[in-house]
């Protein structure tokens, strides 16, 4: 019997963009998560490669008036990789990060006189991406002092979500500031070949033909 025909198509999950508006109460070089959204969620059936596109762009946000103080606004993209019976998380933890590096990928945005020399928030700026930099892959001594550039432009996995974090912080003010931002994650294989598309359903049983399951992939 052939699986039912999905009405919506199935990579309408593999990315989304989210527009977030929140108030965020900071108080003086303490920073906040003021949103969380879940932007992908690939179930494929069957392992692939995948390319990516990641953007943020701060839409308005409350202007710094204190020629003192400074903002600084952080998209963080946290990766989650599976296959088969095993999942790996590319997240930022406490402690990790020795070189730098934290979250898959992360865009930060900057504002107020002693950063940018602007008391308002670089509302005109899209940044974006479709690679991103690994950590360095030898934390030695040795390896410390002479960084090996790694930077990831695919990705391997069954299933993949992304999540998005929006960290804010004021490095000496305190107050209820408005940050509206828009944000974007798009996955796709690097090559879309169902093999269902090859089977003549009205001879055969998908299942059969294809027991690893990867025919109702979404």
């Amino acid at each position: 019997m052939a699986a039912p025909r999905a009405t919506v198509p199935p990579w309408h999950l593999w990315g989304t963009a989210v527009l977030h508006e929140q108030d965020a109460t900071v108080l003086p070089a303490a920073q906040v998560t003021i949103g969380t959204q879940q932007l992908v969620n690939v179930r494929y059936g069957r392992p692939e490669t995948w390319h990516w596109f990641f953007a943020a762009e701060i839409i308005a946000a409350s202007d710094i008036p204190n020629a003192l103080d400074s903002a600084v606004a952080t998209v963080r993209f946290d990766v989650n990789l599976g296959l088969g019976r095993a999942n790996f998380p590319i997240a930022r933890r406490a402690g990790s990060g020795i070189d730098g590096i934290a979250s898959f990928e992360q865009f930060a945005f900057a504002w107020g006189v002693p950063l940018s020399g602007s008391q308002s928030a670089p509302t005109n700026l899209q940044v974006y991406s479709t690679q991103a930099v690994g950590p360095n892959r030898d934390q030695g001594a040795a390896g410390l002092a002479a960084p090996i550039a790694n930077p990831i432009t695919q990705l391997v996995a069954e299933t993949i979500t992304v999540q998005a974090k929006i960290i804010y912080n004021r490095s000496a003010g305190a107050g209820a500031d408005r940050l509206r931002m828009n944000i974007a994650a798009f996955f796709a294989p690097a090559v879309h070949v169902r093999p269902d598309w090859y089977l003549d359903v009205e001879k055969h049983d998908e299942t059969e033909q294809f027991p690893g399951g990867e025919v109702p992939g979404r």
